[in-house]
C-alpha cells in the first residue's frame, strides 16, 4: 500500500494531468470591423480568458501541491529528529 505522501502526490499528479489537456487552441485575431469579425474576435477573447483562467487554476494547484510536499518533508524531518537518541550528560563525581 502507498504511504500517505505518495497517495497525495499521485492524486495531485492525476488532477494536474487532467487540466493540462483542457487548454484549447484559440483562433488567430481577424482584421476588419464587420459584425462577423467583431463577433469572432470577441469569441477569441473569451477563449483566451478561459485559457488564462485554466492556467491560473493549474498554478494554484501546483502551489498547493508544493506546500503539501514541503509540509510532508518538514514532518518527516521532525519525526526523524524526534527519533534521535537524547543526549545524556555523564554523571557527576
Amino acid at each position: 500500500m502507498l504511504g500517505p505522501m505518495k497517495q497525495v502526490l499521485l492524486i495531485a499528479a492525476m488532477m494536474l494531468a487532467g487540466t493540462l489537456g483542457a487548454s484549447a487552441a484559440c483562433p488567430a485575431p481577424l482584421a476588419g470591423s464587420t459584425p462577423e469579425v467583431l463577433a469572432a474576435n470577441q469569441q477569441r477573447l473569451i477563449c483566451l480568458q478561459r485559457d488564462v483562467e485554466a492556467e491560473a487554476a493549474y498554478r494554484a494547484q501546483d502551489a498547493r501541491l508544493r506546500a503539501l510536499q514541503q509540509q510532508f518533508a518538514t514532518q518527516d524531518l521532525q519525526r526523524r529528529f524526534d527519533a534521535l537518541p537524547r543526549y545524556q550528560p555523564p554523571p557527576r563525581f
